[in-house]
């Protein structure tokens, strides 16, 4: 496991990644495409001097399963376009967030749209050497992806090896009665984290048992990414940014060495 972080934590990325290199981040999340402050050959070539990986994107694009066809064809445009920024910026893994909050009648053809969309993506990332990662999240942004069996679920649909599953320990305290039992289910399709405590904040300092979960994800054989993509900046950002990175790395350090014992 890594510890990752927004590349825009501390603002525009060629000023947020000097800070977070300093502060000792080797690994980062960036944006997506639409909100790049720098074109992808700059971020690499900066990336490189500071000795950071881009290993992955976040990319907010909801309507891959509108019941509009004109809105999911943009939402798959804007999905493919990023997919190209990814693997343009040499990151291997691509969120992707299926969103749909229609009738319950309407939910299976949703659903349907949503594999349908994503195994068309699939081919096209598995081209780019890249993963797309369904991320669940809450009932209350959406109705059709909310836990990791569910997205483990419509990842089998699509069967293809590009289309995978990622966690948010976020969403996962609201939707999953038993966060660590859901990753165990969920293992062979995990490739991505966004990590933070159960109300974003710094990891430590809200109300999940992160160690445990940590722990789970070590057991199955986890190698992905921490990544606090969307941690608040609370008390300070700088000290946030270094308090989470020593103790999210003490987590995993620690997983690890009860691997051994």
């Amino acid at each position: 496991m890594h510890v990752s972080i927004i590349s825009s934590y501390f603002g525009p990325d060629p000023q947020s990644l000097p800070r977070l290199a300093e502060i000792g981040y080797r690994r980062v999340e960036m944006m997506r495409k639409e909100q790049a402050t720098a074109p992808a050959p700059e971020l690499r070539r900066l990336a490189k001097e500071l000795g950071l990986e881009l290993h992955s994107v976040m990319c907010w694009h909801p309507g891959l399963a509108d019941a509009d066809p004109d809105r999911r064809a943009q939402a798959y445009q804007a999905l493919v376009d990023n997919i190209n920024w990814c693997a343009a910026l040499g990151a291997r893994v691509l969120e992707v967030v299926p969103m749909w909050k229609g009738e319950p009648a309407g939910r299976e053809e949703a659903w349907k749209q949503a594999a349908d969309a994503l195994a068309r993506g699939g081919r096209l990332a598995a081209g780019a050497g890249v993963t797309l990662a369904i991320e669940p999240v809450n009932k209350w942004e959406t109705r059709l992806v909310n836990t990791l069996e569910e997205g483990a679920r419509l990842a089998a649909q699509v069967g293809l090896e590009a289309v995978r599953v990622m966690g948010d320990t976020h969403h996962m305290h609201i939707t999953e009665r038993d966060p660590c039992g859901a990753v165990r289910a969920a293992a062979p399709y995990l490739v991505h984290f966004h990590f933070s405590d159960n109300d974003r904040q710094v990891p430590g300092l809200g109300q999940m048992d992160l160690p445990r979960l940590v722990n789970t994800l070590a057991e199955v054989g986890y190698t992905g990414s921490l990544s606090l993509s969307e941690m608040t900046r609370q008390p300070e950002p700088a000290f946030a940014a270094s308090l989470a990175l020593r103790y999210t790395q003490a987590l995993i350090d620690v997983a690890q060495a009860r691997l051994r014992t």
